[in-house]
């Protein structure tokens, strides 16, 4: 008899805590769906749906209770893309197809049906006991040592109702926020050719032998941190290597199960341990910025330690080394006491747009190394000295992006994980003026960096991005790219033609490492254009015939390029001695792009003859997402006049009123045929895309007037569906752009030679 639940029955029994079938098991309290005990992407919508289907098993769900249950009446979307959507992701994520149901069986016009086999004893979950005070590691290792694979998992005090926001399992990705608009990505990597130096040392890069694989997950884990004394490793578990939705772990070194100790949708980023190994330091991302929160290694509630401080680490027992917002979005380095007080500042990028994410102090605490990315993304790493007695300098393979860096125990050695040669791998360099020498190779990537206390390893998260492309119409959704890594799609205007740039991990250069790509969506052809031009970002002429980009010189500076999509001419570069992107048209073919001036950017339009060059805004923007085609409205990121965030705003050009799209960061723009305006912000169930009717007088629909900030924001608007995921609507009605992303990476020890 399958096991089910019914609103509707008499004396319902209490709600299981896991469902279970197959080799699949269903947590409802941690919205985790895992296979083998291995966890499984699912988006919080198609979560919900499967519990759904789940807890009536062998009954059919109708489409109207489905709609009810998970669309209330308040809730403005597209239903019908919304609920297929859903059941296409249930039926990728358990492997099910719909012609051959083994799981989600289709009832046409009536609903949806579970058929698979539901076990009537879920494994049991065991509780773990929460600590009354912080332990140092002697005592949390034989803890930790007798925690249960099944224990892994802590429950949580209550159990949420189904109609609640249940976990959002994808990854925030700001870069990746960002490609559904065709927008360049705010956080961007830089790839560059190998320096000649790391050919010429003696160095051998790391052999299979010499790696130990740690953790083994379906999915991913990132950002490696290691106690004091190297026996507790934690991380995140989660798909992105700078930030984004994940857990966090920590795992017995060396083979020990690893623990789950948070259990919410928040962004995070840089695990570090305390002094004295018992607490876990990690970086929280949301709406007012970065704050640093805390959790202890045995377990309990996460607690907020310090707003605006990202990448926390100790100094000693008293002191603390973290970045902080300064103004707007520019970020520096700052050392302060544990009740932060004494604050000093250390080092700060010299551009507004300039942003130090990450550092690391030298054992001897005269030097630090920091992480950093300006306008074109990550740049190289710099080496910092600590008193601010001199100059900084840029450290690891120059003119290549760097995420993470490290010092040796004995500080011989700088570690870097570096973009050089057109994949992320690590490299180190004698302190403080050796020659990078690669340490990894292949045909993986690393990031992240712990080097174990005694210097004789290092572990890093290792593993594969892939990106792939999706169109839906009213026919059907059908993969465009099945190659390379697939970003930035953008519709022409009569729907007919889907614009996209393939990054492709073979090919060496800098930030434009991508081909510019188009598909015929009524013939299914796909087509490289500009066959000997790599591109950083672009946007094609309203006539469809020119195509205005960017693109980096040898020395990393960006310029725009103008060229003929009919080989009417070769592509030409508009001469500028600034750093020039983020091009747009208008409909009367005036060009639109963001301009560094000093430590500043600044709005500009142009001629496509590179004349009538004017200055649009007197005030400065952090980035330029889109254009209205009359030349009216423009979207731009602009930093709070008196805050420590910057926000989305629509800035007319004729003297009105600026309006609010959303008070801190989301994408913005208006669909190819500027009938509807189009808001992809991470909300607290996961990514959701706004689509509402612009008025035809405003340009704009009717916004709160503080912006966009939540979903409710979102159904709030008159006339507005929205969709999950992050979705590039199309002009025609039912086309729409999405990407698929899949990531695998897992933990690895690598030996020091």
């Amino acid at each position: 008899m399958a096991f089910k639940i019914r609103e509707d029955s008499p004396s319902p029994s209490p709600r299981p805590r896991r469902i279970a079938f197959d080799n699949f098991e269903v947590d409802l309290r941690s919205g985790e769906v895992r296979k083998n005990g291995s966890r499984i992407r699912l988006q919080a919508q198609p979560f919900q749906l499967l519990v759904l289907l789940l807890e009536n098993a062998g009954d059919v769900v109708s489409r109207e209770e489905i709609c009810r249950e998970l669309w209330p009446a308040d809730t403005f979307v597209d239903f019908e893309h919304s609920l297929a959507a859903a059941v296409n992701k249930i039926r990728e994520a358990l492997g099910d197809a719909a012609d051959n149901p083994r799981y989600i069986e289709t009832l046409p016009k009536r609903g949806y049906r579970f058929i698979g086999k539901i076990k009537l004893n879920p494994p049991v979950e065991i509780k773990v006991t929460e600590q009354q005070r912080s332990q140092g590691v002697s005592e949390s290792r034989p803890a930790l040592e007798a925690i249960t694979p099944a224990a892994a998992v802590p429950a949580r005090s209550t159990a949420a109702h189904r109609r609640k926001s249940w976990l959002a399992l994808g990854a925030i990705a700001l870069a990746l926020i960002l490609l559904a608009a065709g927008t360049v990505a705010w956080l961007r990597a830089k790839r560059s050719p190998a320096p000649a130096a790391s050919r010429e040392t003696s160095i051998q890069t790391a052999s299979q032998n010499s790696l130990i694989q740690l953790t083994d997950f379906a999915d991913s884990a990132v950002s490696p941190a290691l106690s004091p004394d190297g026996r507790i490793l934690a991380f995140i578990r989660g798909p992105d290597t700078f930030i984004g939705t994940g857990q966090i772990y920590a795992k017995l070194l060396p083979n020990s199960q690893p623990v789950q100790l948070t259990h919410d949708s928040l962004a995070k980023m840089s695990p570090q341990f305390s002094s004295n190994g018992s607490i876990i330091f990690y970086t929280v991302f949301d709406l007012s910025g970065f704050n640093t929160w805390t959790i202890p290694v045995l377990g309990g509630e996460p607690r907020l330690l310090f707003p605006n401080t990202e990448g926390l680490t100790w100094i000693d027992s008293g002191h603390f080394l973290f970045s902080e917002f300064v103004s707007g979005i520019h970020m520096g380095v700052v050392t302060s006491t544990s009740t932060r007080e004494q604050v000093r500042q250390i080092y700060l990028p010299p551009r507004e747009r300039g942003m130090a994410h990450r550092s690391a102090l030298s054992p001897d605490r005269k030097w630090l190394l920091v992480v950093e990315m300006d306008n074109g993304g990550w740049l190289p790493c710099r080496l910092v000295p600590f008193d601010a007695s001199s100059s900084s300098k840029p450290v690891g393979p120059p003119g290549a992006a760097c995420t993470y860096v490290a010092w040796s125990p004995d500080q011989a050695w700088m570690y870097f994980s570096s973009s050089a040669g057109g994949r992320f791998h690590i490299w180190r360099q004698r302190f403080p003026d050796g020659e990078p020498q690669q340490l990894t190779s292949g045909a993986t990537e690393e990031e992240g960096i712990a080097v174990t206390p005694d210097g004789s390893s290092l572990i890093t998260s290792v593993g594969l991005t892939q990106s792939t492309l999706w169109v839906r119409d009213a026919k059907d959704e059908r993969q465009i790219s099945s190659e390379g890594f697939a970003e930035f799609p953008n519709f022409s205007r009569d729907g007919n033609k889907l614009y996209y740039l393939v990054h492709r991990k073979d090919v060496s250069g800098q930030s434009s490492s991508r081909e510019l790509w188009v598909a015929d969506l009524e013939t299914g052809h796909s087509a490289r254009l500009l066959p000997d031009t790599l591109v950083s970002d672009y946007d094609v002429s309203p006539d469809g015939t020119q195509v205005v980009f960017s693109a980096a010189d040898s020395e990393n500076r960006l310029h725009l390029w103008l060229a003929s999509l009919n080989s009417d001419f070769p592509p030409r570069q508009f001469i500028s001695p600034v750093n020039e992107d983020q091009p747009r048209w208008d409909s009367t073919g005036y060009i639109y792009f963001r301009a560094a001036e000093g430590k500043l950017n600044f709005l500009y339009r142009m001629r496509p003859d590179g004349s009538q060059r004017v200055k649009l805004l007197p005030n400065p923007i952090l980035d330029f997402q889109g254009l209205f085609s009359n030349g009216r409205w423009a979207i731009v990121a602009q930093p709070e006049s008196d805050g420590l965030a910057g926000r989305i705003m629509a800035i007319p050009f004729d003297g009105g009123t600026p309006v609010t799209v959303c008070p801190g960061y989301c994408v913005a723009y208006w669909t190819s045929d500027e009938k509807s305006f189009s808001v992809i912000l991470n909300t607290s169930v996961g990514m959701e895309t706004l689509v509402a009717p612009v008025s035809p007088s405003k340009n704009l629909p009717s916004l709160p007037p503080s912006g966009i900030s939540s979903i409710a924001d979102m159904r709030g608007i008159s006339g507005a569906k929205v969709l999950d995921g992050a979705i590039l609507e199309g002009p025609k009605p039912g086309l729409s752009a999405s990407l698929h992303q899949d990531v695998h990476r897992n933990l690895y020890r690598v030996a020091l030679q």
